[in-house]
């Protein structure tokens, strides 16, 4: 049961995202704009949720035992749902880069064993990265956000 309110809460995740990224121009493949990779996400979340629900339905996994964390551990994959539920809140505000160095930290949170340090190089390395991948070599403009479109823009 508790996988399916999980993957239920992911696929719910999905479609709030898909709605939040249609404000955003798409484009299309050749000449993407900047609601195309969060609209892939969205679409990935969503298919991924679909078939991990029917995976549970086929199986009847969540009756012969569950690799669902729960006691002291069950904080982690909720810490990661929590985040990116903020992600979708401040995507509009905050941006695409800003919003996914807190999914990021709080995903390095969750696993654990990587120092503090670390964890910060790491989520800066990957927006960094991730900026220079599809803002200067692909040429896809992700979302800003109102914050940081006002302050850089």
């Amino acid at each position: 049961m508790a996988r399916k309110i999980i993957i239920g809460t992911s696929g719910l995740l999905g479609v709030v995202y898909l709605l939040t990224t249609l404000q955003y121009r798409v484009g299309s493949p050749s000449h993407p704009g900047a609601g195309f990779y969060p609209l892939v996400v969205a679409g990935l979340l969503l298919l991924s949720s679909i078939g991990a629900y029917l995976e549970v339905i086929r199986t009847d996994a969540f009756r012969t035992g569950s690799a669902m964390p729960w006691g002291k551990h069950l904080w982690r994959p909720l810490s990661i749902f929590l985040a990116i539920a903020v992600y979708i809140i401040v995507l509009p505000y905050a941006g695409c880069i800003f919003g996914g160095m807190i999914v990021i930290f709080v995903a390095l949170q969750a696993v654990g064993g990587i120092r503090w340090y670390s964890k910060i190089i790491i989520t800066i390395g990957i927006a960094v990265g991730s900026y220079l991948l599809f803002d200067t070599l692909l040429g896809v403009s992700l979302p800003m956000g109102i914050l940081f479109g006002y302050l850089f823009g």
